[in-house]
């Protein structure tokens, strides 16, 4: 009987011990530590003239702005692999908010805000890793600024909306929620290029840029500067709205592209009130790179008067404004005039004929248009010509000879 309990008592202690180093025996350990990133990966137009979610290069027209409100929803965020090589899903899902608008305070130029909250996240697996501590809870995401120009414009007669962009994450966002970059407090700056074209009742759409900002280095993978891309095919018109977009991000620290399928859809609802729903699912395990994700808000915008609103007659306007109106009355319009406040011919494109030498020929038709001539000779003066010399003088006519005297 002593020897049982004193058997029990051994086993009893044993599993007593094993339990209480069990978590560090049985940890695993990763390539390094885990160091804060910007793990938010959805980019959106806070204008939203064509699209929600790629830069179109259509700006907002002058004085219009719109304000939104969006929560969104994600899942499979950020997977780590311990040296078991069993993948941990630190981030397994984030509910997330944004404020956002934009502006257009002159022609051509439009602005824009950004400001994202993590307003719940969590995953598993992070306490059985090595120096591993799981992402807060909630914080803050990067805040972002951002301007667009646009060089080319639809309603000007370009072929294309071609715009210039640039977003700037500024510091702000919560380091220890994965809401921005460990590195230079959390600084980003991105530059893009834009470009659209309607077709019938769609709109094809495609921007690329650069996302420049710190380089990370994580367990298994750096993270840093991406060049990304977008396109997207959304439809016209003021009723519902569809799209549907593919947005990349290729890593230039890393032989890697994340990539994620989204679409969305949009509808009125009176008052200037908008509202959306957007959905996607990504297609590579790259951080910030959600399985799933689902988001819907409620936006407001307000629209000056409509460009041919002024255009029409009698209403204040500025050549630029009205391509299609004839100012001047010349018969060329304003969007081809050279000179669409001064009637001129179409021959001229639209600009007064001028006669620099006063010669009553116009200076386009005019051959020596410094130098007044003759209409004959397409303004050039008329060709001198030589004087006639005279006729040589007649030889003198010699004497009659004298007669002979008559013999005597």
């Amino acid at each position: 009987m002593d020897f049982t309990l004193r058997t029990q008592a051994r086993s009893w202690a044993l599993a007593a011990l094993i339990s209480s180093i069990a978590p560090n025996a049985l940890a695993q350990s990763t390539t390094g530590a885990l160091v804060p990133i910007d793990l938010e990966r959805l980019r959106f137009t806070p204008a939203a003239t064509d699209s929600m979610l790629v830069d179109t290069g259509h700006v907002l027209p002058q004085g219009a702005y719109r304000l939104m409100l969006m929560a969104g929803y994600e899942r499979g965020i950020l997977l780590l692999k311990g040296s078991d090589g069993q993948e941990r899903s630190i981030l397994d899902y984030r509910v997330s908010g944004w404020l956002a608008g934009a502006w257009s305070p002159t022609d051509r130029l439009e602005l824009s805000a950004r400001l994202p909250v993590i307003i719940h996240q969590g995953g598993k697996g992070a306490d059985t890793l090595v120096g591993i501590s799981a992402p807060d809870a909630f914080g803050l995401g990067t805040p972002e600024l951002g301007a667009r120009y646009a060089l080319l414009r639809r309603e000007d007669g370009a072929p294309v909306f071609l715009s210039l962009g640039l977003d700037v994450g500024t510091p702000g966002g919560t380091a220890d929620a994965f809401g921005r970059q460990q590195g230079w407090a959390g600084l980003q700056v991105a530059p893009r290029v834009a470009v659209s074209r309607e077709l019938g009742p769609v709109v094809l759409g495609a921007s690329a840029g650069v996302r420049i900002r710190s380089t990370e280095n994580e367990p298994g993978r750096d993270y840093g500067t991406e060049l990304e891309q977008g396109i997207v095919v959304s439809t016209r018109g003021k009723g519902l709205r569809g799209e549907i977009a593919l947005q990349a991000a290729e890593s230039l620290v890393e032989p890697d592209v994340a990539l994620e399928l989204l679409g969305g859809v949009r509808l009125p609802v009176g008052g200037g009130f908008e509202a959306f729903a957007i959905a996607g699912h990504g297609f590579t395990d790259i951080p910030g790179t959600p399985s799933i994700r689902a988001a819907a808000g409620i936006a407001w915008a307000h629209q000056p008067p409509a460009r041919e609103d002024v255009c029409r007659s009698g209403r204040s306007h500025t050549p630029e404004q009205c391509p299609a109106l004839d100012d001047d009355g010349d018969t060329v319009p304003n969007g081809q005039d050279r000179c669409p406040l001064e009637a001129g011919p179409p021959e001229n494109d639209g600009c007064p004929d001028t006669d620099a030498d006063g010669d009553g020929v116009v200076d386009r038709e005019d051959a020596c248009p410094n130098e007044a001539g003759v209409a004959a000779h397409r303004g050039c003066p008329e060709p001198k010509q030589e004087p006639t010399p005279p006729p040589p003088a007649p030889e003198p006519t010699p004497p009659p000879p004298a007669p002979e005297p008559a013999p005597q």
